[in-house]
């Protein structure tokens, strides 16, 4: 009985080393493939960004923090401070992103272990 508990332990660290290292290698890849080959401005997503975040960014870092009526200054700080990091904004908004959609990929792991055993998990697409 201990031995099956033991090996039952074991098998789910390792199933959620594996989703970390998962999470990890999709957010280097993501990042080095943002970083590296996406064009700056060419109008195609991130006119949002350009024209809201980053000018509100700009405030923070002037001290001016600027409350919309639809969105609050969470991101544009998060994308502040990290721009002083790596002194570009639309740089630190790739980073966020990056970051982010990782750990949608462990937290979303997480919650399904909750909801389901450990071999209908590892079946799930």
């Amino acid at each position: 009985m201990k031995k099956l508990k033991r090996e039952t332990k074991a098998r789910k660290f390792n199933l959620s080393k594996i989703i970390l290292i998962v999470s990890f290698v999709y957010f280097v890849a993501v990042l080095s493939f943002s970083l590296g080959y996406r064009k700056v401005g060419n109008y195609d997503i991130e006119t949002d960004f350009f024209w809201d975040y980053a000018i509100e960014a700009k405030n923070i870092l002037k001290g001016i923090i600027n409350i919309g009526e639809f969105r609050g200054p969470g991101y544009p700080a998060v994308v502040a401070i990290l721009s002083l990091l790596t002194s570009d904004l639309f740089k630190a908004g790739l980073i966020i992103s990056a970051l982010s959609s990782a750990l949608v990929i462990l937290m979303s792991f997480k919650i399904l272990e909750k909801v389901f055993d450990e071999k209908s998990l590892f079946f799930l697409p």
